[in-house]
């Protein structure tokens, strides 16, 4: 979806358009964007402040003739940090000094700043507080009540079948079943996907 291996077959479409990702750049142009699991790596450049982080994807908005305003960079950021409650509430501190909570809060403010269309939340909650993991799912559910389509992909039965409205399960790659959330418990999801029950088509168990 986000790029980062090509396609063997099938296509892609976001509000009926369909889209040509080959790259992580073609699906952020797109407005696609994704949260991954290893923010620390992948997410992240710890030794930045959160300022810098969090506008990394929107230098065309902070930057002037080439340049980063430092004002309205540390505008867009605060602007973040105020919506997603960012501890400490310092658009100076340095990333690798935040909790794990808000360091994936800092690498979600970077893609609300930019306003994205999709959001692949790969892991979404690893190494996350209680209290974090709550804000975070209310904010991917505020997302979703905007409009936005939200993908998570997750390991946890617990967090797919408290944040999501269906359920892919998926091996190797392919779908082997859809399941939605309506009654659904962590216990038969597990189940599910340990092959213990089927389900047919429309949802009935085989």
């Amino acid at each position: 979806l986000y790029g980062l291996r090509r396609a063997r077959a099938g296509t892609v479409r976001l509000d009926g358009e369909r889209l040509r990702i080959r790259s992580a750049a073609d699906a952020v142009k797109a407005g696609m964007v994704l949260v991954p699991r290893d923010r620390r790596n992948d997410g992240l450049v710890l030794p930045m402040t959160v300022a810098e982080n969090v506008t990394l994807a929107t230098l065309h908005e902070t930057s002037v003739a080439g340049l980063v305003s430092a004002g309205r960079q540390r505008a867009s950021a605060e602007a973040q940090i105020g919506r997603l409650d960012i501890r400490p509430p310092n658009a100076a501190a340095v990333t690798r000094y935040l909790s794990g909570g808000n360091q994936q809060k800092v690498v979600l403010g970077r893609w609300l700043a930019r306003k994205a269309r999709a959001y692949l939340f790969d892991e979404p909650t690893v190494g996350v507080d209680v209290g974090a993991k709550s804000e975070i799912y209310a904010l991917m559910h505020g997302l979703a009540r905007d409009g936005a389509p939200v993908l998570v992909s997750s390991c946890d039965p617990a967090e797919l079948v408290g944040v999501c409205d269906r359920i892919l399960v998926m091996m190797r790659g392919r779908i082997l079943t859809e399941v939605p959330t309506a009654g659904l418990t962590v216990d038969r999801l597990v189940a599910i996907t340990t092959g213990a029950v089927k389900i047919g088509e429309g949802g009935d168990e085989g």
